[in-house]
């Protein structure tokens, strides 16, 4: 997914934790975009630091989409599929909307805590 729009990473700098939508692979998890690295409950894992142009004039440092909101996050999987883990991120590079009205962040690290959806 990317970001409909930007807007500033300093209003998320206390929030640390967030919902994100993965695929399960056995026992591990893994992203739906951009190669689908395969991740596991407490390990912390580090995004590569390119920059991209997700639409038009918008651009951001890639990093892992992190939606802000639990229910957003369960609504999307309700229309999508997948399953919802709690994750522990920092160093947030960029926030925003996506869909139009999901808040979300992303973030250059981040640890899955659990499963939400089982």
């Amino acid at each position: 997914m990317c970001l409909d729009f930007v807007d500033g990473v300093t209003q998320h700098k206390r929030k640390r934790i967030g919902y994100k939508v993965m695929d399960r692979n056995g026992s591990a998890f893994q992203g739906r975009y951009y190669g689908g690295q395969k991740m596991v409950i407490g390990r912390e894992y580090t995004s590569c630091g390119q920059r991209m142009i997700p639409s038009g004039p918008i651009m951001y440092k890639s990093g892992y989409h992190i939606y802000l909101s639990k229910a957003f996050a369960m609504g999307f999987v309700r229309n999508m599929g997948g399953v919802v883990v709690k994750v522990k991120f920092r160093k947030v590079v960029a926030s925003g909307m996506e869909l139009r009205d999901m808040p979300t962040i992303v973030a250059k690290h981040m640890t899955i805590l659990e499963e939400i959806t089982k």
